[in-house]
């Protein structure tokens, strides 16, 4: 085992780094990551001890007809070594396989940023499969954006019996485009699991929150969080329903893991809000705001009808998330960048 090369306060310099360690024989070096500018698209995958989800995801990402990227998985798993048979049986150069004994998305997630050269940055899950033009039209997507910025994707779930799994899904109607500092709260903007942003973003806002995301302080939220400061600092956010994709992250409806997620995902986006209410961003309490009055309507009407859900834990995790955010502040490696004219 060998020390390898990551990140500093620089958001894409390279220093001796010793919680990334890349297992001997595996196909990556120095070499495979400098920064010449040769890839025009990186696919950022985070995975931990889901080898069964990542074997079904990987050929429908080698199998793209957009031929011309490159994709950094970042391996956190107890044990890598299925994860790293799979890659190798695709003998497919573009996938590399990094090893990682951080624990948090959001750390993978910026561990990838800092050695990718990609103009265009995609990320998926280790639990979705692509169709084959996934990559193209994301990249299509982006390049009808007005402006550098975001572009989310549906994630539609797979095959499941609702009465026994629930598996979390966004399906946007219709194109949308935001252009401006939110004022009020969009939901859910988009998934995590389908996103595409510009290398501009990373440029000028730095990385990934790294208290946010799944395996950090703070459990999810990181992609709403990066599209409310890309929209505070002059970037744009768009919703594209023609990129879709499909999820396979089903979670029991027995014992509460799914009303887990869904509490967690409220959580997380009243943490990202806190965390521009300490910055004194009085945008983020108006925000806050509607979201709770969007909330408290939907209890009152479900307590009127008598219906489950009441949302009652929808209310108070977005306000626990909230005050969390207020306390514990950004926490993005080598620090936020100032707005930039775009």
């Amino acid at each position: 085992m060998f020390a390898f090369l990551v990140r500093v306060s620089s958001p894409f310099a390279l220093v001796p780094h010793p919680g990334l360690l890349v297992p001997p024989g595996a196909a990556v070096s120095v070499a495979a990551f400098a920064d010449d500018g040769s890839t025009s698209v990186d696919v950022i995958v985070a995975t931990r001890n889901r080898p069964r989800d990542l074997a079904r995801m990987l050929p429908t990402l080698s199998a793209q007809t957009h031929r011309d990227f490159r994709c950094l998985l970042v391996d956190q798993s107890d044990d890598p070594g299925p994860n790293q048979r799979a890659v190798a049986s695709l003998r497919d150069p573009r996938i590399l396989h990094i090893v990682h004994r951080a624990r948090g998305k959001t750390k993978a997630l910026n561990l990838a940023l800092v050695q990718s050269s990609g103009r265009v940055v995609v990320f998926t899950d280790d639990d979705c499969t692509l169709p084959v033009n996934w990559i193209g039209r994301a990249v299509a997507s982006l390049a009808r954006l007005p402006r550098p910025g975001i572009v989310f994707g549906n994630a539609t779930a797979c095959a499941h019996d609702p009465a026994k799994e629930f598996v979390p899904a966004i399906a946007f109607r219709a194109p949308a485009l935001l252009t401006e500092p939110l004022r009020r709260s969009p939901g859910l903007v988009g998934m995590g699991a389908n996103m595409v942003v510009s290398r501009a973003v990373f440029d000028s806002l730095g990385l990934f929150d790294e208290d946010l995301g799944p395996g950090g302080s703070l459990r999810g939220g990181e992609e709403c969080e990066l599209a409310y400061r890309a929209l505070r600092h002059g970037f744009v956010v768009s919703q594209d329903p023609s990129l879709d994709l499909l999820h396979w992250g089903a979670r029991p409806v027995a014992g509460g893991a799914a009303r887990e997620v869904v509490t967690t995902a409220f959580f997380s986006i009243g943490a990202g809000y806190g965390k521009h209410l300490r910055d004194g961003d009085w945008r983020a309490a108006l925000v806050s705001l509607d979201e709770s009055a969007h909330a408290l309507a939907a209890s009152a009407r479900a307590i009127a009808r008598w219906r489950k859900p009441f949302h009652f834990r929808r209310i108070t995790n977005f306000w626990k998330g909230l005050a969390m955010g207020v306390s514990r502040g950004h926490r993005v490696p080598g620090g936020r960048r100032a707005p930039s004219a775009i």
